[in-house]
């Protein structure tokens, strides 16, 4: 080989490229209930029922700039009948997976903003 040098660029090169192409898919981390792909309206209440006793009501918010802000509402029953709320505000963008938690209820959602 005349040019050792070369093909070891080419090769990392082609590395390079071959990894920017691909899209990264993120999954949630160990204990994240994750709602997927949420399909939001502004100012229209979302409710999805997690485990443990657990709901969740989404108040979605979309700015003039396009992002979302998102106030979660955890409500949380025991078995002792108490009930308990943890409010929860994030700023996201549309089509961005988020990950979002209050004491041990983590959530992991990707806000999609319906025409």
């Amino acid at each position: 080989m005349k040019h050792p040098g070369a093909f070891l660029i080419l090769a990392l090169l082609s590395c390079l490229l071959a990894g920017c192409s691909r899209h990264s898919s993120s999954s949630p981390g160990p204990g994240v209930t994750d709602l997927g792909v949420v399909d939001i309206s502004d100012g229209v209440p979302i409710r999805h029922d997690l485990n443990h006793g657990r709901v969740c009501v989404i108040n979605p918010t979309v700015a003039k700039d396009g992002s979302v802000n998102l106030s979660i509402t955890v409500l949380e029953t025991n078995s002792a009948g108490i009930s308990t709320r943890s409010v929860l505000n994030i700023e996201a963008l549309p089509d961005r997976a988020v990950e979002i938690a209050a004491g041990d209820c983590a959530i992991g959602l990707t806000p999609h903003v319906k025409p």
